[in-house]
């Protein structure tokens, strides 16, 4: 045997122990079955992706559009320096007075679709780490949700606070802040409000449960909600009528109702009583929601009762 056969040989057994033997009979379905698998789940995601960029195109049209129509046409007025006396005009009774606020249904269907086409997403993905990121956000949006839906952004407070007009506390009472009053004549209070959240905000006026613009004369009303500008601090005779304004995180901005005191308010003593005015529910608009909440006035405003009107 010369030296190429044996060097072929020995090729041949090093083959012949690498040969990992017949195919097995098995081997060709199983290449189908994989092949098969890999195009379903080709067209699953071809499928699925429409309906993803659909929802997502519909959450952002829904967005715009809440956004558009939630708004006012035009800017907020703001605080700020007054104009010139010529143009403000007077505050009288249904200045400021709201409709009451309705549930945030277009908000809350806008929600549900994000949270449905998130779920959908989720349940179609073949990674587990989709799912995570789908609960989160899931998480994240029922608490911004959370968030949003309590109504206690506004603080009452800070600035000035009084009644015009204004007398001592009579001696039959503890505390409180009185109104001088005989008969059914106007009166105004004035308050704080602070934005004590982080979002901006806007007030949008006085909450049609508190106001009264009925022809009733015997009990004392609220008419109207104004504001006074930062030059006009601390003169409720000057305040001008609000229609909506915004408020960013932390700014002040000073309110003044108006109302009449009632057929039967005296300043006489003794009394049968007063009424008191211990908040003033104001309606207010944070992301698209509305909102009425009771800012709780720094002192109870009273209006004696004579019992006899």
């Amino acid at each position: 045997m010369n030296d190429d056969t044996a060097f072929e040989a020995e090729i041949r057994a090093m083959l012949g122990r690498r040969d990992p033997g017949s195919t097995p009979s098995h081997l060709g379905a199983a290449v189908v079955e994989r092949i098969g698998l890999e195009g379903r789940r080709s067209r699953l995601t071809a499928r699925t992706r429409p309906l993803v960029n659909t929802v997502a195109g519909l959450a952002a049209v829904v967005v715009v559009t809440v956004i558009v129509l939630g708004r006012p046409i035009g800017p907020g007025s703001s605080p700020g320096v007054s104009p010139a006396p010529s143009t403000v005009p007077a505050l009288v009774a249904g200045d400021g007075v709201v409709a009451a606020p309705g549930a945030p249904l277009l908000q809350l269907l806008l929600a549900a679709g994000v949270v449905i086409g998130i779920g959908v997403l989720a349940a179609r993905a073949s990674r587990r780490i989709v799912g995570y990121a789908a609960v989160t956000a899931i998480l994240g949006i029922v608490w911004v949700g959370s968030m949003i839906g309590t109504s206690d952004a506004l603080r009452g407070g800070g600035g000035g606070f009084g009644v015009d007009p204004f007398m001592e506390r009579p001696s039959s009472f503890s505390d409180g802040m009185f109104v001088r009053a005989d008969g059914d004549v106007e009166f105004r209070i004035l308050f704080g409000v602070v934005n004590d959240s982080r979002l901006p905000l806007d007030i949008v006026g006085l909450a049609p449960d508190q106001a009264n613009l009925q022809d009733t004369t015997d009990t004392p009303r609220l008419l109207a909600l104004g504001y006074l500008p930062d030059d006009d601090c601390c003169l409720p005779e000057r305040a001008r009528p609000l229609s909506r304004m915004s408020l960013q995180p932390g700014d002040l901005v000073q309110l003044v109702v108006l109302g009449r005191a009632g057929r039967c308010a005296t300043t006489r003593e003794p009394s049968t009583g007063a009424m008191l005015y211990e908040s003033i529910n104001l309606v207010y608009e944070q992301l698209t929601i509305l909102h009425t909440e009771a800012v709780r006035l720094t002192d109870a405003v009273s209006i004696q009762n004579s019992g006899v009107c």
